[in-house]
């Protein structure tokens, strides 16, 4: 059974840390928040969201699979994975993945994720030309 509390408290402090620009203190909450809760899709999005900032793409990426592996319709964790696959390089599998996104974002009405997600395409699709 997981405790929300702790992975509440997990997920507010690795996105002080982010906000905060602190990387590495993110990425070791990040790393604690994976090996206390291994079955849990937040714990692989948030390190990998880390490793994005830290320009870790493959682990990003590969964390970024573990968070949809465990919940398929995770819309953050397709976005993280298509934007880390675009600053990788492989623009094609970065506009599927944050077209899925949007597409999951659509789905549950979040309409301010969806156009970040709309802008980040946009953004791709110009710098493709």
């Amino acid at each position: 059974m997981l405790n929300n509390s702790l992975i509440e408290e997990y997920q507010k402090i690795i996105k002080d840390k982010i906000a905060k620009k602190e990387y590495l203190s993110a990425s070791v909450n990040a790393e604690k928040f994976v090996q206390n809760f291994p079955d849990c899709e937040l714990a692989y999005y948030f390190l990998g969201v880390v490793q994005f900032w830290l320009r870790e793409y493959d682990k990003s990426i590969e964390n970024s699979l573990k968070a949809i592996k465990i919940k398929p319709d995770f819309a953050k964790a397709f976005y993280n994975l298509g934007i880390s696959q675009y600053f990788k390089g492989d623009s094609d599998g970065g506009i599927v993945n944050i077209t899925k996104a949007m597409l999951l974002f659509d789905r549950v009405g979040d309409e301010e994720a969806k156009f970040k997600c709309f802008d980040s395409l946009k953004f791709i699709k110009h710098d493709l030309r």
